[in-house]
């Protein structure tokens, strides 16, 4: 079943993947064919990001952090502006398919699906940037740096323990009972294994 989605997207000094990549968003947020809002959150960019925005995406929710606060603070200023059931949270520089949403649908007809992440591929699409990871314990750190499944079937779902803040579709009303990232991982690393974890 088809649910509204907020697409979160924070931006730092980022005018130049915005115009490349936010037609992708647009086209995979309409093919959805559902009720839907994108966000963009600036943390103190200095390179006119919010005059384009401003100009070229006047329907885009625009927020703009007082000064540069770091991934948690920013996204976490999205998340609570967002309005809808689903949660996009997407990094400035990843191009969506066009279909994109009509694989992860069902996954939340199941009641215990937080989020569902697709795979990253590089822009060649030569290998894998991102995609579901183990979480290990190594010295006095957790880390997150293994991927368990680049040689499984594009087509085949494996479950992961690590969803990752660059490309994960999550249940808004689960992510916002957590109180979305903790910010103690300021300006960024490691917010994702955290929230992973908990």
């Amino acid at each position: 079943m088809q649910r509204s989605i907020s697409i979160i997207i924070p931006n730092y000094n980022g005018k130049h993947l915005l115009e490349k990549y936010l037609p992708s968003v647009f086209l995979a947020a309409e093919n959805a064919k559902t009720e839907f809002e994108i966000i963009v959150i600036d943390d103190g960019s200095k390179d006119n990001s919010v005059a384009f925005i401003k100009s070229e995406y006047p329907y885009v929710k625009l927020l703009i952090n007082d000064s540069n606060r770091g991934f948690s603070f920013t996204c976490n200023h999205g998340i609570r502006e967002s309005k809808h059931e689903l949660i996009l949270l997407l990094n400035s520089d990843v191009k969506l398919d066009p279909d994109y949403f009509a694989a992860q649908w069902k996954y939340f007809d199941h009641k215990d699906t937080f989020g569902v992440m697709s795979r990253i591929m590089s822009f060649d699409e030569s290998r894998i940037e991102d995609s579901a990871r183990l979480l290990y314990y190594s010295g006095c750190r957790i880390k997150a740096n293994k991927f368990y499944y680049n040689e499984t079937p594009e087509d085949q779902n494996v479950y992961t323990a690590y969803l990752s803040g660059a490309n994960a579709l999550v249940d808004a009303k689960k992510l916002k009972e957590l109180g979305g990232f903790d910010e103690i991982f300021s300006p960024f690393s490691s917010e994702d294994f955290d929230l992973s974890l908990r």
